[in-house]
């Protein structure tokens, strides 16, 4: 009996510090010595409880991390609907939860505007807001890794109309195939790519028809001497 009632005092104090399995075992060991104590089936009651209150209030907040907002503030409602001194707790985490929610869809079409607009720039800033939000939102990190790859494009674009400029035609074309690499719908660069390529031919005519006049003047010297 003495050993039964020091389980009950240690499950007692486990509770007391949230420490539920913990407290779960030893209230456990103290009714397989007597399964019809009242005093001990409350307590397992209560311990019962609050493991699925707070398997509950995981699941909900692994939905959030997810980006599933209305599955988190449901979870956090019937949680809410269990008698227990998470009450407080739980209509503060629905109020947060409803608070990200309505900051994602605003940011959400901010980037949606931003993406159209091709400021992939700004739109990746912002994404990468939703992603502190929502952390373990698997379609927000495949936007974030679109909007990255438009955005390097777009910079490889850059860099490589400024080659072509000075007719660098083979640096151009490096940057440009590169581009497409990262985002073949850039029509901008399919164009740019067409025109390097008609310059890299302009510029062999060019120099095949140099190569052909310098041989020519040769060919003659040699016959006046």
């Amino acid at each position: 009996m003495l050993k039964t009632s020091s389980d009950y005092q240690q499950s007692r104090r486990l509770a007391e510090q949230g420490k539920w399995e913990q407290a779960l075992k030893k209230i456990k060991l103290c009714l397989r010595q007597e399964p019809e104590n009242r005093k001990y089936n409350k307590l397992l009651k209560q311990i019962e409880l609050h493991l699925h209150l707070g398997r509950q209030i995981a699941q909900a907040q692994a939905s959030q991390a997810r980006g599933q907002f209305r599955q988190a503030i449901a979870g956090y409602q019937r949680a809410l609907k269990t008698r227990s001194n998470y009450s407080k707790t739980l209509k503060k985490l629905i109020r947060q939860a409803e608070a990200e929610q309505q900051e994602f869809e605003q940011l959400q079409e901010q980037i949606e505007l931003l993406y159209k607009r091709e400021k992939y720039s700004k739109a990746n800033t912002l994404a990468h807001r939703l992603l502190e939000i929502t952390p373990h939102n698997r379609q927000l990190h495949e936007l974030v890794r679109r909007i990255e790859n438009k955005e390097r494009a777009h910079i490889l674009y850059g860099e490589a109309m400024a080659l072509y400029k000075r007719s660098q035609f083979e640096a151009a074309l490096e940057k440009i195939l590169r581009s497409l690499e990262l985002d073949g719908d850039f029509a901008a660069a399919r164009i740019l790519l067409a025109k390097i390529d008609a310059g890299k031919t302009c510029r062999k005519y060019r120099l095949d028809k140099e190569w052909r006049e310098k041989k020519k003047l040769q060919e003659t010297i040699q016959l006046l001497e």
